[in-house]
């Protein structure tokens, strides 16, 4: 099968509009969970192959009366299907390409992972997530398919950045049931492009 025909990709896509919603819906965790207090416009074009950007979801920031840009934050989203580990696995690298995951080359501010399982949001500061996986490096493993190498976290694992986990089962069940087109548009955007890793990350070996 091919990858934009792919579970894998399907779920990670709908992750990134469920954050979305989640985020557009619920000004309590922008402020308490996110410490954004501006107004905000979200767009997951950077997640498009097509896109140079290095990250899933730009978070746009914006003065609410003037509607002057005031810069944006990143987001990187990961799906996981965890239906009773404490843990997370965050990829470092792949085995085939022997690159680096692109998020670890370009730490975003904040990290996303949704659990399928119970549709369960948690969200870490993405340097502190970053710097978590690096000093964990010696300590990586295979995941269950032997196609990555990455280390297990505790999911509220403070050495990785945690700041809050939230519940998005309506968040869930709206995306499926309205962003139909826009999920399969996204799908469509990945037929036949491959995307360059890169082979050298700060703070971790080079694999050229």
């Amino acid at each position: 099968m091919s990858f934009h025909k792919s579970k894998t990709l399907y779920d990670g896509i709908v992750a990134e509009f469920v954050v979305m919603d989640m985020l557009q819906h619920n000004s309590m965790v922008l402020e308490k969970g996110l410490g954004v207090t501006t107004c905000t416009d979200l767009d997951n074009a950077p997640s498009y192959p097509q896109s140079n950007a290095h990250y899933d979801i730009d978070l746009n920031l914006f003065e609410c009366e003037t509607m002057e840009p005031l810069g944006k934050k990143t987001i990187e989203v990961k799906y996981a299907w965890n239906p009773s580990y404490p843990t997370f696995f965050a990829e470092i690298l792949q085995v085939r390409s022997q690159t680096y995951a692109e998020y670890v080359v370009h730490p975003p501010d904040f990290m996303v992972y949704l659990n399928g399982h119970d549709k369960m949001l948690y969200c870490y500061d993405g340097k502190a997530f970053v710097d978590g996986v690096i000093s964990n490096y010696n300590n990586r493993r295979l995941n269950s398919y032997g196609s990555a190498e990455g280390v297990l976290f505790g999911k509220k694992d403070k050495e990785y950045g945690y700041l809050f986990s939230y519940p998005v089962e309506q968040n869930y069940f709206s995306v499926l049931k309205h962003k139909t087109k826009e999920i399969e548009h996204r799908l469509a955007a990945s037929e036949g492009v491959s995307v360059k890793g890169s082979k050298v990350a700060e703070g971790l070996p080079s694999l050229a």
